[in-house]
């Protein structure tokens, strides 16, 4: 390997600037107020700024525009997901899962928010959204899971009295905890005999943050209730 030393000789030139080109900028700024418009500068700033806000704007609509393509497919995947009513369940336990990844999370949460809306006044999709911070452990993520979905249907007054039914028992038996998935599946049991039962589904909002055994052992426990998750 080749002996690098740090004591060698060095010789600093010192920077000289061009007094020829010095002189050539003096004159061309002296000359300026001569041959431009009246007003040239500001004219050129409000020019400048008229069209960029037009890219700025066909810049945003595009991205709009493939955000909101990429919610309607993801709408399509949830309206899509395997249909338990009419099907049965699956040979195997399985959790349809669809991944949203790349730009910012503004965008994402667009992409969320217009996918669900439409899913909020027929109720026909519950969702539960879970953090990496709220999650710090299976029992935390469990209950993030379980009253995320719990929450919505006790918000609302024509459905409280069925919430309340299993609201900590099932079947008259013992009480059961805020993490326990049988109170998901409980909750979930006057719902599923509707016509059309709604679907459940869970949003990981930042999946690469969270720990990894929690969230094995929580997609592990989901898969062995019956297959109403998405």
């Amino acid at each position: 390997m080749e002996d690098l030393q740090l004591n060698e000789d060095c010789f600093i030139i010192p920077f000289q600037p061009d007094s020829d080109l010095d002189s050539q900028l003096d004159t061309i700024v002296s000359s300026y107020p001569s041959y431009d418009v009246e007003g040239g500068p500001k004219r050129r700033r409000k020019a400048f700024d008229i069209i960029w806000n037009r890219i700025q704007l066909r810049f945003h609509d595009t991205i709009r525009s493939f955000d909101t393509t990429l919610s309607n497919t993801l709408c399509d995947f949830i309206v899509d997901a395997y249909d338990y009513a009419e099907f049965g369940p699956p040979p195997l336990p399985t959790l349809p899962t669809a991944a949203v990844v790349g730009g910012s999370s503004n965008r994402r949460s667009f992409i969320f928010e217009r996918a669900f809306a439409m899913y909020r006044e027929s109720k026909s999709v519950f969702v539960s959204k879970l953090h990496a911070r709220d999650c710090a452990n299976l029992t935390s993520a469990m209950r993030c899971l379980i009253l995320g979905f719990i929450g919505q249907v006790a918000a609302d007054e024509d459905e409280e009295e069925d919430a309340n039914g299993v609201g900590g028992s099932r079947s008259g038996g013992p009480a059961l905890a805020n993490y326990d998935i049988n109170l998901l599946e409980a909750w979930y049991r006057p719902l599923a005999k509707r016509q059309s039962p709604p679907k459940l589904v869970v949003v990981i909002s930042d999946f690469e943050a969270f720990d990894t055994s929690v969230l094995e052992d929580m997609l592990y426990i989901c898969r062995q209730v019956p297959s109403f998750l998405t």
